[in-house]
């Protein structure tokens, strides 16, 4: 064991790194344990401790509230904030908070915000959760809201600073700003009017509610406080697109990124469109995205017509020099190890088209029901060693959704746009 005499010949350089790689590596325990060992460990353990934290009910956040109200100094530690209810709607917390506007009030140094209820309307928000929350937001880098109805757009006037915009199953309301002291204004003396420019941008909305953000986005006198001229990362997954064509608009959004884009992920929005028609999707050319590095297509439908994939080949005959491709795979029609797919996406491989770069193709299918769909999985995996040595080839199930809320089809480690 060591001894203080000993602790205090060690480097606190040294000491710090210790303390780094523990936090690298996960393990809280450790870095709990630390904390409360020596003086010198403190501060630099709390600071990887308090860095990012997850409230999951109201006596969490309520004990949470307090440890920082008792311990004042933690508050500048905190960078990013999570709180999540169940996807059930079983323990719904956050409508219901008396803590979670006072946890924001108190934490003057958080740039990562995560709001996510299982299913709530912003107007039934508590009013001090309300004004923390408009208090929060200039110095916000990253916001993601998700199961939020009724959300004012005067809001986005208050991002000042965020390059992070992550938007799920939320709904706007384009109604005037009210008088009230609800929604007040971003500052006391207007000042010139700047546009911010979005890095990372993941819209998962119904076609609406996408036409209103997107039209704002793209407005050409630019009276919206966000634009996506500089947009690395690109995510666009449109629910219950019925008969009308959200495609279009992902067109001017592209036009405006191609020059910067690195990642984009597309929802053909198969599973839930009432008259679905593939060739909707031909209207997209990804020819001029000169950045692009890594290609997630979702709900990609399988079908024993060869028509069904015109609009596949016609997008990914337009992709430049891409390292990595994800496909996700929506079986409902027919048996995907039937399909004509694998000698497609052979000839695709092999043929060059993607360019020289490419590293992985990743394909989600189903996960298996029964049994028999087992055997069909291994002869997936074998079709897939068949195909183009030069890429490694993975086979996933898909991963699972917070009911309307997916996560990402592409995984943190290819994901270099943050």
């Amino acid at each position: 064991m060591s001894t203080p005499e000993m602790d205090e010949r060690l480097p606190q350089e040294l000491k710090e790194c210790i303390i780094n790689e523990l936090a690298a590596a996960g393990d809280q325990e450790s870095l709990a344990a630390c904390a409360t060992s020596h003086r010198s460990l403190i501060a630099c353990s709390q600071a990887h401790l308090f860095r990012t934290i997850h409230l999951h009910s109201a006596k969490q956040t309520a004990n949470f509230l307090h440890i920082i109200s008792a311990s004042p100094h933690l508050a500048r530690y905190v960078r990013a904030l999570h709180a999540e209810e169940e996807p059930n709607g079983h323990g719904q917390w956050i409508s219901r908070s008396a803590d979670l506007g006072g946890v924001l009030r108190v934490l003057p140094g958080v740039r990562y915000l995560f709001l996510r209820p299982s299913s709530v309307c912003y107007a039934r928000l508590p009013e001090e959760l309300r004004q923390a929350l408009l208090a929060t937001l200039p110095s916000l880098h990253t916001l993601h809201l998700s199961c939020v109805f009724q959300l004012p757009l005067v809001l986005f006037d208050h991002l000042a600073s965020v390059r992070s915009l992550r938007l799920s199953w939320v709904s706007f309301d384009r109604a005037p700003a009210p008088s009230s002291s609800s929604i007040a204004p971003p500052s006391s003396s207007p000042a010139p009017f700047t546009s911010t420019a979005l890095s990372n941008l993941a819209l998962c909305l119904t076609r609406d509610n996408h036409w209103v953000l997107v039209q704002r986005l793209l407005d050409p006198e630019k009276t919206f406080p966000l634009n996506v001229h500089a947009l690395r990362s690109l995510r666009l997954d449109v629910l219950h697109a019925r008969d009308t064509r959200w495609q279009d608009d992902a067109c001017k959004v592209l036009e405006q990124c191609c020059d910067t884009l690195q990642a984009l992920e597309l929802g053909a929005g198969v599973p839930r469109a009432l008259n679905y028609d593939p060739d909707d999707m031909t209207v997209i050319s990804l020819a001029s995205m000169r950045q692009l590095k890594v290609l997630a297509l979702r709900d990609v439908l399988v079908s024993r017509q060869d028509e069904e994939w015109a609009w596949l080949r016609s997008l990914l005959a337009t992709v430049p020099d891409i390292e990595h491709l994800i496909i996700d795979f929506n079986a409902r029609l027919h048996p995907i190890e039937k399909s004509r797919i694998w000698e497609w996406l052979d000839q695709t491989l092999t043929s060059g088209c993607l360019g020289r770069s490419l590293k992985s193709v990743t394909l989600h299918i189903p996960r298996p029901v029964h049994e028999q769909d087992e055997e069909s999985i291994a002869n997936l995996r074998g079709k897939l060693r068949e195909l183009d040595a030069r890429s490694i080839l993975r086979l996933h199930a898909k991963p699972v959704a917070f009911l309307l809320v997916r996560p990402s089809l592409i995984p943190a480690e290819i994901m270099d746009c943050d």
